[in-house]
């Protein structure tokens, strides 16, 4: 059995590439990239048509989104959330590019996934940001999902690539 798996904001298919890495047979139902080298990129990195794009999450009222998903996976952009950049948040409707996340969440409202991931910066857990963290978490409970957040640095997971 194939796990029936959707990607969002995909850029060049980090999470497929695990997936194949840990030996998890799956179906890539559709991806969503919206930069147009990347999505060539993902393209010839996984050999997928471009027709599996589902395109940019900000048309999610205007196109069909995937069903009978087993797991759906989202690294909104973190850009406005880091202490890196600058800092202009994710509140839903100001346009920023961490504001995909609630796109995302629309897109989970409509696909219904068996298991969603969400990747993202611990600075969407500083105070100045932190509501929108605690929103998207209590809508995802609403839901009915179960969560399990974790901080986790990436530092640690470097040898399992080499």
């Amino acid at each position: 059995m194939k796990l029936r798996v959707a990607t969002v904001c995909s850029g060049i298919g980090a999470p497929e590439r695990a997936l194949e890495l840990l030996g998890l047979p799956f179906e890539l139902v559709s991806f969503s990239e919206v930069d147009e080298a990347a999505i060539r990129s993902y393209c010839s990195m996984h050999g997928i048509p471009e027709s599996k794009n589902f395109g940019d999450l900000t048309g999610i009222d205007r196109k069909p989104v995937p069903q009978d998903l087993d797991m759906l996976i989202g690294g909104t952009p973190c850009q406005d959330f880091s202490v890196s950049g600058k800092n202009k948040g994710g509140d839903e409707g100001s346009g920023t590019r961490s504001s995909l996340m609630w796109y995302y969440l629309q897109y989970i409202a409509l696909s219904k996934p068996k298991v969603i991931v969400w990747e993202n910066v611990p600075g969407v857990l500083t105070r100045k940001h932190i509501h929108n963290f605690r929103k998207f978490y209590y809508m995802l409970l609403s839901q009915g999902y179960k969560l399990y957040v974790q901080v986790i640095n990436a530092k640690f997971f470097l040898s399992l690539i080499h």
